[in-house]
């Protein structure tokens, strides 16, 4: 009777996290390119501000692809944090103004002093801050701009995440979750808690209106702080997946590097929110994994039942994943059907940055600590 019972509660454990997987990813809105003749006013005035720490490897390509964007841009100011590279110079030799951030106070977290710099030495009605390892389609300012101007609200993008080294593969549950638990599907939108920070457009009025990055100075996740602060002055912001006209490569560098760059972020972010999504994304993950456990079981016990129904199962979950995942990157199909492994690693990061919000541990980003 109790294994029947056990039976039972894993069949609903398992049941309710594909339910909820699904419903965190309904319709999950991307940026899509607008066409050539839908109208937008020409006259406004757009200041490109890329913040920039040694960034030699990706700062060329930024600015080439904004270069090469089928409306005129303003102005592009590119404000260096401190770099000890080229950043500098390969900035200035593409044709964009530098505003130097080496004098960033104490108190000051992240790349929100940069934005900060490069915000006060712009002088546009539209503000658009893209991190250097953004890379843009030709229509992909104009898609934004267009965007803004239909739902009148401040708009961020998560961009689509390019995958090349294998290692890279181990991104796929992070930038899932990341996703999933700032209320990017429909049904959760309400709950989103803030905005993507490589791609942001807002108006000139609305960024000075808040404080700009002054408000979020001491936040280590400071695009999910803006957001929170946009709403308490009852500014409106949508979010939206990059889909083929903005993408990115998380931490190309190496493991180390993917490692650290998810523990920063992790446990901050799980901390603002909701409980709703909170308890979905829960449900999804344990599902993911007592499917893993209970084909191991089936193998472990020689118990053909049991195995056949958990094998159907773990392949509902590599559908499931597969679908989704193809809408946020490049992820391999390899990766998908042998998920075990980075969900392995995303449940590691998961911990890992917990242990360090508890015990209050500082992390080291870019050559920096942070606390």
């Amino acid at each position: 009777m109790a294994l029947e019972i056990f039976d039972i509660i894993d069949f609903i454990i398992i049941g309710s996290g594909i339910l909820s997987f699904w419903l965190l990813f309904y319709r999950m809105p991307a940026l899509g390119s607008p066409g050539k003749k839908l109208p937008f006013d020409r006259s406004v005035k757009i200041s490109v501000l890329v913040p920039c720490r040694n960034e030699e490897h990706n700062i060329a390509g930024i600015l080439d692809d904004l270069s090469n964007q089928d409306i005129g841009l303003y102005e592009i100011i590119c404000s260096d944090d401190a770099s000890n590279d080229n950043t500098a110079d390969i900035a200035i030799s593409k044709g964009a103004f530098l505003v130097k951030a080496s004098d960033k106070p104490d108190e000051w977290m992240g790349k929100s002093w940069a934005c900060r710099k490069a915000a006060e030495a712009s002088t546009g009605d539209i503000l658009l801050f893209i991190d250097a390892d953004v890379r843009l389609a030709p229509d992909a300012v104009r898609s934004l701009l267009i965007k803004m101007n239909e739902v009148r609200c401040v708009l961020s993008v998560q961009p689509y995440h390019t995958v090349i080294k294998p290692f890279e593969q181990m991104s796929l549950f992070p930038n899932l979750v990341q996703l999933a638990a700032n209320g990017m599907g429909k049904l959760f939108r309400k709950w989103k808690i803030g905005l993507y920070g490589p791609v942001i457009m807002m108006t000139r009025s609305d960024y000075f209106a808040v404080g700009g990055h002054s408000s979020v100075k001491e936040s280590v996740i400071e695009d999910v702080a803006f957001g929170s602060v946009l709403k308490q002055n009852s500014i409106c912001f949508e979010n939206y997946c990059g889909g083929s006209l903005i993408r990115f490569r998380m931490y190309p560098e190496g493991l180390v590097d993917l490692y650290h760059g998810w523990t920063k972020n992790m446990s901050s972010g799980a901390v603002k929110t909701p409980l709703i999504p909170v308890i979905s994304v829960i449900l999804w993950i344990t599902s993911q994994i007592s499917v893993c456990i209970k084909v191991f079981q089936g193998v472990a016990e020689e118990n053909l039942g049991l195995l056949l129904v958990s094998v159907a199962l773990y392949l509902l979950w590599v559908a499931s994943d597969m679908a989704k995942a193809k809408h946020t990157g490049n992820f391999s199909v390899f990766s998908i059907l042998f998920y075990p492994l980075p969900l392995t690693c995303f449940v590691i990061i998961f911990m890992v940055s917990v242990l360090r919000k508890i015990f209050r541990i500082s992390s080291v980003w870019k050559g920096r600590k942070i606390r």
